[in-house]
């Protein structure tokens, strides 16, 4: 289980993160959201050893890690995974074309939707116009 409780971040006067508390036990799903500005990149940092609290317990499974680095929270069993724009290995090209397309387009990501259908024909014609149009049924990671 992680915990935070009563987590403070400051930078001088500003308060990012005031009071924050929260229980997340193993296989719970959380999502965290808020405007940009918000502190939720902070909070990250904090529960990841990449940025130190100026108050409050960060623990998992019971254990204080409010002053681990982050390596030894990855040992301990809490990693982290940084925003990137990187391809995801395991789909196929026109998977990652597609996930792209549908995060920066109105529309949907159900597969029987028209929005899905043409955003399948428009990630297919870029990967046309880039001469990857043979290569969309292959795993990304084979390239």
């Amino acid at each position: 289980m992680l915990e935070a409780a009563e987590l403070t971040f400051r930078i001088g006067d500003a308060h990012i993160l005031n009071g924050i508390g929260f229980r997340v036990s193993p296989g719970e799903k959380v999502g965290i959201i808020g405007p940009n500005g918000s502190g939720k990149t902070t909070l990250f940092n904090c529960l990841s050893g990449f940025n130190l609290p100026t108050g409050g317990r960060i623990s998992l499974h019971g254990r204080d890690i409010t002053r681990a680095t982050p390596s030894k929270r990855a040992r301990l069993g809490l990693g982290r995974v940084f925003q990137n724009f990187g391809i995801f290995r395991e789909m196929t090209v026109q998977e990652n074309m597609l996930l792209a397309l549908e995060a920066t387009r109105a529309g949907s990501f159900f597969p029987w939707s028209a929005a899905h259908r043409r955003h399948q024909q428009e990630a297919f014609e870029y990967l046309d116009s880039v001469g990857l149009a043979e290569k969309a049924g292959d795993k990304a990671g084979s390239l």
